[in-house]
């Protein structure tokens, strides 16, 4: 800021003060492509597997207002649980926990699927458990994915984050169909989904609770190398 010249405020623009910073710029940093990789990984996944669930609860079988209430009450249930306990565990162990047991519930219940009214309450159980826990992983990566990535490219890298899980929410109506193939087809998906989920949140995410969030991409290719006490000391 220059008062000079006839008392006229001049404002000097620097080169660093203009430039914009896209999330793509994280491609540039091999660590942060892999975390930016596995968030858009888990936000389709999340998305995929909640809306296809969510709008399929006709075709899981019983009683459709039933399954629909308790779907209701399962989301109220993971914002209560995520607000108490995030703080206390972390965010890397409560999504590593959750994909893990989201996955034995899919595939356990891709072969009760469709099958007789004997397996139907074992299938309702695995299934509504399955979607839980994905429901719960869903509203954790957003407080994870606002902690990850550095200041410069958060708010970019969370954007595409979402859109990418809206890319999962456009195909989920359509997965449920994909029985007329082989019958367990759809939740044999959501548990590759879900197993990869598992994979990549041990081997490539850092804990971030507790920890002060990096500010420039330098930084996050640092702070992203951190895996935290509990796993992969």
């Amino acid at each position: 800021v220059d008062e000079s010249c006839g008392g006229e405020i001049v404002v000097e623009e620097t080169k660093a003060s203009t430039a914009t910073t896209g999330f793509w710029q994280l491609f540039r940093y091999p660590r942060q492509a892999l975390v930016l990789l596995t968030m858009w990984l888990m936000f389709f996944t999340c998305s995929f597997t909640y809306y296809a669930l969510s709008l399929g609860a006709a075709s899981l079988g019983g009683n459709l207002y039933l399954n629909c209430i308790l779907m209701f009450v399962g989301d109220s249930v993971v914002n209560v649980i995520m607000f108490k306990f995030s703080d206390r565990i972390g965010r890397r162990p409560m999504l590593l926990t959750s994909f893990a047991l989201a996955t034995l519930c899919c595939f356990g219940s891709a072969p009760l699927y469709m099958q007789s009214d004997d397996w139907l309450m074992l299938f309702l159980a695995l299934s509504l458990i399955g979607r839980l826990l994905l429901s719960f992983a869903f509203f954790m990566i957003w407080l994870y994915g606002s902690e990850v990535f550095p200041t410069v490219v958060r708010t970019s890298a969370l954007g595409s984050c979402s859109s990418v899980a809206r890319i999962g929410g456009v195909l989920a109506p359509y997965v449920m169909g994909s029985k007329q193939l082989f019958v367990p087809l759809p939740f044999l998906i959501f548990g590759v989904c879900a197993l990869l989920c598992t994979v990549t949140c041990f081997f490539v995410l850092p804990e971030t609770m507790g920890r002060i969030c990096a500010q420039s991409l330098s930084e996050g290719e640092t702070f992203v190398t951190y895996k935290g006490r509990t796993f992969n000391r």
